[in-house]
């Protein structure tokens, strides 16, 4: 069968052939054909015996001024396109013409003919039907775009007051329903929309427009973060929650630092850390090979010490830049009894630690009671230099002062009438928990361990410091092996003696073996987030004036170089020591430096240094004057005592600036509709033929 459609009309009749209505329909809607006729017949002068080859320019000129011309590529014949159709009679629309040098005189004398007009007539009768037929079938489509473009309008407002609704602390209890009556009150002063508002499809609906807006935001930050060149990771447990935060820091090219909240890693189905561990991966599957991983800190509470060294192997092994760093804002103490909580060991004591933790943390007047009983029994005066610990070092405080902690809850208890009942009630739990003697023995090993690592904790709250740091870590450590060698009957008699007895010290050798294994643990934990600071000490090239010190400047360049070996470092001596001694970037901060060097347009010419600076800025051990609040802050006051509590809402509010700004792109409205669209509640606001708009 020939794919030539003039060819396909001569052998079927156009009305009586094989064709059905709708494939009619096609052939008049396409019109003509006009193919190119590379060989159009050559004609033969009968004096010279020669052929005249016509160009296919000449036949194209044809086509434009002949508009019933047609042709067949594979015939190498010109027709005529109406008779084809309408009129199988003469050589026009049976054998085609083939004599170029009579051309124009044949088309001159065909378009008068009598059948050409009559099928010239009949054609544009059909046309005029399809055309018509096209319209009223178009109707029903065009009505309901019309609508669909209303809806889609209208729903610019929803996601407006969406967006205003899940920027407030309060967003978790926006439902759709809230937004709608805000829309219905606006509609007050807009008839248009009061008119639309009582005919719409929103009424009854509870649309997906949260998650597109969700989605958008990803999206934004994914882009963002792949056009980084560094990254860090940084984990934080949520609450009371089996639930980690995931938030990422990276540098833009101007030099603006920032933090963005990505999702919660909910692991309260399996807790192994494998699976912890897949799910971290997971969420940073989408940086690109670009993109270097440098760093990842976490808080601990998902792991336990023997893990810890696991899960950062793993981390390394798949993005091999990545080494782990001790956040500042992360309390050492607080860490410790985060991971020691997930050895079965420790997990029910310090639950009943935390319990009072909270418990004084609400109860000031308690607070204001333990310390004037404490001078009663002590006979202090109350100008006493003694810091009272009630958040992360309530152990040792309950150590210290035991027989004060014993003589408040026991004064609750005779005093009811003083204090309500919940608090009644917890006192005479708090008396049984600190009472056995198991928790007297679990207060007296926690309190030594809190003591021995007190200077650790301070001097990893200070400015980043390679060699101080690693001087006291090992002092801490040699501080917690001679504990665990020398101290445990000590320990033991301590915690015996905290209630009076006639029963005589006991030595329990179950009770050593759970010190031993508590103190191994303590050693792993500290070892773990200490072992890696050397990696870190490029940041004291900028923090301290190592320019000076050939050998320990060269040493640490090279080394930067050894870890980061694709990352552009190779000018970075002469570039940092140009840094260091011209008078334009003296006293200014790396933060300044960054933006310096972008606004004046010299990230080529300082291209190592540039990357170098944000390699600084990424990490939070480099002191930074941005961003001002950081994400694991507000995320911790966004989700304080929060029942209802999701990965999309506190997406949409703390990362409510950056919402802020993809609400004043062009694009904003159609990609979050568009995307609504994609999913099965917004099929009533697709355009037929599946045109999205793209632009609102």
């Amino acid at each position: 069968e020939s794919s030539c459609l003039i060819v396909g009309l001569i052998r079927h009749s156009f009305l009586h052939g094989k064709w059905n209505e709708k494939e009619r329909e096609n052939i008049i809607k396409r019109g003509r054909p006009t193919p190119k006729l590379e060989s159009f017949m050559p004609a033969i002068n009968p004096k010279k015996q020669s052929s005249v080859v016509r160009s296919f320019k000449d036949v194209e000129s044809e086509y434009k001024k002949t508009p019933w011309l047609t042709g067949s590529e594979e015939l190498g014949k010109l027709f005529c396109w109406p008779c084809v159709l309408f009129c199988q009679q003469g050589p026009w629309s049976k054998v085609g013409f083939g004599n170029s040098n009579s051309l124009s005189l044949g088309i001159h004398r065909h378009e008068i003919s009598q059948n050409h007009l009559e099928a010239c007539l009949r054609l544009k009768l059909w046309e005029h039907q399809v055309k018509t037929k096209a319209v009223i079938h178009k109707l029903p489509q065009q009505k309901h775009n019309e609508a669909v473009r209303k809806s889609r309008e209208f729903l610019r407002y929803v996601i407006d007051v969406i967006c205003y609704f899940k920027k407030k602390t309060t967003n978790a209890d926006v439902s759709y329903g809230d937004a709608m009556k805000v829309i219905k009150k606006i509609s007050r002063h807009d008839p248009k929309l009061k008119h639309y508002l009582s005919r719409s499809f929103f009424e009854d609906e509870k649309p997906g427009i949260t998650k597109s807006l969700e989605a958008c935001l990803k999206n934004r930050i994914i882009r963002e973060a792949n056009n980084a060149n560094f990254v860090v990771l940084m984990l934080n447990r949520v609450c009371n929650k089996p639930w980690l935060s995931a938030v990422l820091r990276y540098v833009k090219k101007n030099g603006e630092v920032v933090e963005r909240f990505l999702k919660f890693i909910d692991y309260k189905d399996d807790r192994t850390i494998n699976n912890i561990l897949q799910k971290v991966l997971d969420v940073i599957g989408f940086l690109n090979n670009k993109t270097k991983l440098i760093g990842f800190t976490h808080d601990d509470s998902a792991f336990k010490p023997l893990d810890l060294a696991y899960f950062s192997s793993k981390i390394t092994e798949k993005h091999p830049e990545a080494t782990f760093f001790h956040y500042g804002d992360h309390n050492l103490k607080t860490l410790v009894l985060h991971s020691m909580s997930q050895m079965d060991q420790c997990r029910t004591f310090i639950y009943g630690i935390q319990d009072l933790v909270k418990f004084f943390e609400q109860n000031s007047i308690a607070k204001t009671s333990l310390t004037i009983i404490d001078q009663e029994i002590s006979g202090d005066d109350a100008n006493s230099e003694y810091v009272w610990d009630f958040s992360s070092g309530l152990i040792k405080t309950i150590n210290d002062h035991y027989p004060a902690v014993i003589k408040l809850f026991r004064r609750m208890i005779r005093s009811a009438v003083a204090w309500n009942t919940e608090t009644v009630a917890q006192a005479q739990n708090f008396i049984t928990f600190l009472q056995l003697l198991e928790n007297r023995f679990l207060i007296a090993t926690f309190s030594r361990i809190l003591e021995d690592i007190d200077e650790l904790t301070r001097v990893m709250e200070t400015e980043f410091n390679v060699e101080n740091w690693k001087r006291t870590a090992e002092k801490t450590t040699e501080a917690v092996i001679k504990t665990r060698c020398e101290d445990f009957e000590e320990i033991f008699q301590s915690a015996w003696n905290m209630l009076q007895s006639d029963q005589e010290y006991a030595y329990d050798i179950a009770y050593a073996e759970k010190f031993d294994q508590i103190m191994e643990s303590v050693s792993i934990f500290i070892h773990g987030r200490t072992k890696d600071f050397d990696k870190w000490s490029y940041i004291e090239l900028a923090t301290s004036p190592t320019v000076y010190e050939p050998a320990k400047f060269r040493k640490t360049v090279e080394g930067l170089n050894n870890d980061f070996p694709d990352s552009g470092f190779g000018k970075l001596s002469t570039q940092l020591a140009f840094f260091k001694s011209n008078a334009l970037f003296k006293g200014k901060t790396v933060d300044e430096v960054i933006k310096y060097i972008h606004d004046l347009d010299m990230t080529q010419a300082l291209g190592s240094l540039h990357k170098f600076a944000q390699l600084l800025l990424t990490t939070p051990l480099y002191p930074s004057s941005s961003p001002k609040t950081p994400a694991i802050k507000k995320i911790a006051a966004y989700v304080n005592n929060r029942e209802n509590l999701t990965s999309t809402d506190t997406l949409m509010y703390i990362e409510k600036d950056l919402l802020g700004e993809l609400q004043n792109e062009p694009d904003f409205y159609g990609d979050v509709i568009n995307r609504f669209v994609r999913n099965s509640a917004g099929e009533h606001l697709k355009l037929q033929n599946n045109k999205l708009i793209t632009k609102q």
